[in-house]
């Protein structure tokens, strides 16, 4: 889940802001070194993109494509 990646602000931003609009970039920039959350933040985006019942930038965690997609 995005809440539990540290950093990645103006990444998280973008999203939430994406979501809401209802479009989505055809890129995002996750900046900064080794060990910042990059690939936690993929992963939560591929659950939230699949999520079947999500809220806003997060997926619900519940359903059975979150449930897929957190085994990852």
């Amino acid at each position: 889940l995005f809440s539990n990646i540290p950093g990645q602000d103006a990444a998280k931003e973008q999203l939430a802001h994406a979501f809401a609009g209802g479009r989505l970039p055809h890129a995002i920039r996750l900046e900064g070194g080794e060990g910042l959350g990059h690939l936690a933040f993929a992963l939560a985006l591929v659950q939230r993109l699949n999520c079947q019942t999500p809220t806003g930038i997060e997926p619900c965690g519940e359903c059975q494509q979150c449930r897929l997609t957190a085994q990852m």
